[in-house]
């Protein structure tokens, strides 16, 4: 499972929300200021399953090509990917601990 992290310019928040639905994914999202400019961008967290994680991708980059990038993070399971102005960040949910165990002395 990987928690995918959009961070889309707020003219294209509503156009990548409906991919993301369209697709069958769903997202939890608010609006969000940053940079030097401060300007309004709209983030958005989906939890997606290792198997569906392309066709995630493809749902908000669709015309992705080799304009666009793809980096890789610290370690194969970070990865940042940039399209329109969108940024996604990828993480592995496996590499959280168990927290129903039982702390050892």
């Amino acid at each position: 499972m990987k928690m995918v992290m959009t961070i889309v310019p707020k003219k294209f928040a509503e156009e990548t929300l409906n991919a993301i639905i369209e697709a069958g994914f769903t997202a939890t999202f608010f609006e969000t200021r940053g940079g030097m400019l401060r300007q309004s961008q709209t983030t958005m967290f989906s939890a997606v399953k290792d198997e569906d994680l392309v066709k995630f991708l493809r749902a908000i980059t669709p015309d992705i090509d080799s304009d666009n990038t793809l980096h890789a993070g610290f370690g194969i399971e970070k990865q940042m990917i940039t399209y329109n102005g969108t940024v996604v960040f990828i993480w592995s949910l496996e590499d959280f601990p168990d927290l129903s165990q039982k702390e050892t002395e």
